[in-house]
């Protein structure tokens, strides 16, 4: 059976090195990108199965980038979850509104990432 695969969308090296080290660990493949540019170049070939974003990155947002994978016809639907710094509610809905389809604030805990992953893999099929 194949790896599940999960994306990584965070411009900080060390969160986008935790994240991988922890999806890794338990048996993910991982596609790391450093920008939401670079994630918008490569999601058509790469095709991962859920996407773990950051919010506040140069150029663009993780809501834009949210906004972009969820017009996008070509695309499946994608589970996408943030990890952020950002606690407060205002921030959270616009996630949610711009497709974010669960928050988890920083500093986190290692299980929560594999858990809401094991979550977000686990809906229905959407069309």
């Amino acid at each position: 059976m194949d790896k599940k695969r999960v994306m990584i969308v965070e411009d900080d090296l060390l969160n986008r090195t935790v994240f991988n080290d922890v999806l890794e660990g338990f048996g993910y493949a991982t596609i790391c990108c450093e920008s939401a540019e670079q994630a918008l170049s490569c999601i058509h070939e790469q095709k991962p199965d859920v996407i773990l974003m950051d919010i506040q990155m140069e150029g663009i947002s993780g809501l834009e980038l949210m906004q972009c994978i969820n017009k996008d016809k070509t695309l499946p639907f994608i589970p996408i979850f943030v990890v952020s710094r950002f606690t407060q509610d205002d921030i959270k809905k616009r996630a949610m509104e711009a497709g974010c389809l669960a928050y988890i604030t920083k500093p986190f805990d290692n299980m929560e990432i594999v858990n809401t992953v094991e979550k977000l893999l686990n809906l229905p099929a959407r069309t």
